[in-house]
């Protein structure tokens, strides 16, 4: 269902190609505020009212709007650069981290520092993994790909 409104967002930009309001400062706080009403409305996971307001704050992405500059950095660059494979390294990580904790202590026996530890280090590892994948094997292949695809339209 959420895909529908992703879809229907791309829509909406092609559609309105030159709607800039979006990306004026104080349209920044409509992906804040719509943050924190997921947040606060999360009463039913993927609820139909999460997926509204989420499409408002994809919106708002799509339209070049960048949080004041924090989806410029060199960080948020870095991090939408290996994206896919955070994406796919993240839940094994995870999973692997909790088991590991889980032989010395239960996880859910943990204070909140000693759990945000956990995290802040399965972050800092999920992070890594996922620069060495997309480096040594994601990158190889869109090379290839670009390559190929450069030679078939000259």
């Amino acid at each position: 269902m959420i895909f529908l409104f992703g879809i229907a967002a791309a829509h909406v930009l092609s559609a309105f190609p030159k709607y800039d309001i979006l990306q004026k400062s104080v349209a920044t706080l409509i992906p804040i505020f719509g943050f924190i009403l997921v947040y606060i409305s999360n009463y039913k996971p993927y609820g139909i009212l999460q997926y509204v307001i989420t499409f408002f704050i994809f919106l708002c992405f799509l339209y070049g709007n960048t949080l004041w500059g924090l989806l410029k950095t060199t960080g948020a660059k870095f991090l939408g650069t290996i994206s896919y494979s955070l994406y796919l390294i993240h839940g094994i990580i995870l999973y692997f981290t909790f088991k590991v904790v889980n032989i010395f202590s239960s996880v859910v026996l943990l204070n909140s520092l000693q759990f945000w530890t956990m995290i802040l280090i399965s972050s800092l590892i999920t992070i890594v993994i996922s620069a060495l994948t997309y480096q040594y094997i994601e990158y190889p292949f869109l090379k290839k790909y670009r390559s190929k695809l450069s030679d078939k339209i000259m």
